[in-house]
């Protein structure tokens, strides 16, 4: 993200069960905020024990009810994936079937397209869908993003501005070098 379009965001980091989103909700509600997950795990349709992605099991059936509202309108991008837990709005959750490759590029520019639609005006932000209610669209009203987990990677990629080079992977060559280091042909 450029420096002149870089949005001001709260970064909640820490161990998993140390109470981030209890407390990022608390903030998210205070001042007019959203939460967007800084997880590898909870990124991932369905992978719902052991992802943290509730703290509850009236959660967890909230979460399931909205994916399932989500996936009857084939809906499920990072700027369109929006679960309501305890009253605010989380995004990041549920954006990539199992079966598909992701990764700290892929998320940091799905986060940066969230925080680009999340701060267009009003008239521009129809295409996002509130699952909580999906007749009304969502409004700039929480204009707070609080980022939010435990995958450290994640987090350095949004805040310190990562550059990754562009390109398709090379599957070979990861294989040559995985195969090396399995035969500790690697040095360090």
């Amino acid at each position: 993200m450029k420096n002149k379009n870089r949005q001001k965001l709260v970064v909640i980091a820490g161990p998993t069960a140390s109470g981030k989103t209890s407390l990022a909700r608390k903030l998210a509600r205070e001042f007019g905020g959203f939460i967007i997950s800084a997880d590898s795990r909870q990124v991932y349709r369905y992978l719902d024990i052991g992802a943290g992605k509730a703290d509850t099991k009236e959660e967890l059936l909230e979460i399931q009810k909205q994916r399932k509202a989500l996936d009857a309108l084939g809906k499920h991008t990072p700027y369109s994936t929006l679960y309501t837990l305890d009253s605010v709005p989380h995004y990041m959750i549920d954006i990539v079937d199992p079966r598909e490759e992701y990764n700290v590029a892929l998320y940091q520019r799905d986060v940066y397209q969230l925080l680009s639609s999340k701060f267009k005006t009003p008239a521009d932000s129809k295409e996002l869908v509130q699952v909580s209610n999906l007749n009304e669209p969502l409004s700039n009203v929480n204009r707070l993003p609080i980022l939010v987990g435990g995958t450290g990677q994640y987090i350095d990629a949004v805040v310190d501005n990562w550059q990754f080079p562009r390109g398709k992977p090379n599957y070979t060559l990861r294989r040559e070098l995985e195969e090396q280091a399995r035969q500790g042909e690697l040095d360090g």
